[in-house]
């Protein structure tokens, strides 16, 4: 794996009193192969904001 791709994803459920906001990071492959096209792998999914997750590793 030569390039890592992190994104942060924040959603809020319908009823915000209830549930509250939800974050989880993921990580992804993104080094590209031979002919130089990106096949983006998923590597992992945590529970968590960025920096938490990051820590986690």
């Amino acid at each position: 794996m030569k390039t890592l791709g992190v994104d942060e994803h924040i959603w809020h459920h319908l009823n915000p009193a209830r549930r509250g906001p939800k974050a989880l990071t993921g990580m992804v492959d993104l080094t590209r192969n031979a002919r130089g096209a990106v096949q983006a792998r998923l590597l992992d999914l945590v529970p968590a904001r960025t920096g938490k997750a990051a820590h986690r590793r």
